[in-house]
């Protein structure tokens, strides 16, 4: 089970990872 969570964090790292850029232009 702490696999499958380690596979969706890694999935969505790169959309976390451009949010947070996003978050951060527009400050």
């Amino acid at each position: 089970m702490i696999l499958h969570y380690i596979y969706i964090i890694v999935f969505l790292q790169p959309w976390v990872v451009r949010r947070f850029i996003a978050n951060q232009k527009d400050n």
